[in-house]
């Protein structure tokens, strides 16, 4: 039975003395149902925490991203079973928001995790969509596909990103990692001096009706792992060089 112990002025409520249960039959979840601010507040244990449930369900969720600040997002493993196409998160922003990032170094968006020395990757579909990520002038890597290791055995990670402006980073923009079969469409990436726009490690990405801009190196090209893309459209106005391919002493 319901009782006022168990309201938690998100999922359930308590209105005139009756109890309410938020439903939606489409699976969008707004970030501010769990807590999500837009006051400056560093939202990272609140979108996690959300994160670290939703991997978990054999289903495929929307969560709508407001304003507000998101410095660190660990996307890591997932115990379901089922196929990678039956289950993942979208994340929408909504009306164009704009996700600060306040700390000085690090990855923000991280497809990977390690713990204990296991490489954990992220073992279900992301989307991420409408949305601004302006990395604030600081070193950090927007998107981290997690660094390949000889000793790991090669895994997917499938991620999906349109609509979205990455600006303002000094280290990377995109670093795929393991991602592979990835689609980055309509995306803008404006670094600074010394940065890295988009750096392609696996196979099957597409850059398509892209802009990179500002950075020193628009598409980093390394010499480790299988790298290959195809870039549909798009412009490439970097500062030092539009493609680099990377030697040894990487």
């Amino acid at each position: 039975p319901m009782d006022d112990g168990k309201v938690d002025n998100i999922v359930f409520k308590k209105i005139n003395n009756k109890y309410y249960r938020r439903t939606d039959s489409y699976s969008y979840l707004d970030a501010r149902w769990f807590g999500w601010k837009s006051d400056g507040t560093d939202n990272s244990s609140i979108l996690q925490n959300l994160v670290d449930i939703l991997k978990d369900i054999d289903s495929k969720f929307t969560i709508l991203i407001p304003n507000g600040v998101l410095n660190t997002l660990e996307l890591y493993g997932s115990n379901s079973s089922s196929s990678w196409t039956n289950r993942g998160i979208i994340f929408q922003g909504v009306n164009g928001a704009t996700i600060n990032v306040t700390k000085d170094s690090g990855n923000v968006i991280s497809f990977g995790k390690e713990i204990n020395g296991e490489l954990l990757l992220c073992k279900f579909r992301t989307d991420w969509k409408d949305l601004i990520i302006d990395c604030g002038n600081k070193n950090v890597t927007a998107f981290q596909g997690f660094d390949i290791k000889p000793e790991i055995k090669a895994e997917n990670i499938y991620v999906s990103i349109s609509n979205v402006i990455i600006k303002r980073f000094k280290k990377d923009g995109i670093n795929c990692g393991y991602m592979t079969d990835c689609l980055f469409n309509n995306l803008t990436i404006e670094g600074e001096e010394g940065a890295r726009g988009f750096i392609p490690w696996r196979e099957n990405c597409q850059l398509v009706n892209s802009t990179i801009r500002y950075c020193d190196h628009g598409v980093f090209v390394p010499n480790f792992g299988e790298a290959n893309i195809k870039m549909i459209g798009g412009n490439l106005m970097v500062n030092k060089s539009n493609i680099t391919f990377a030697g040894c002493g990487y």
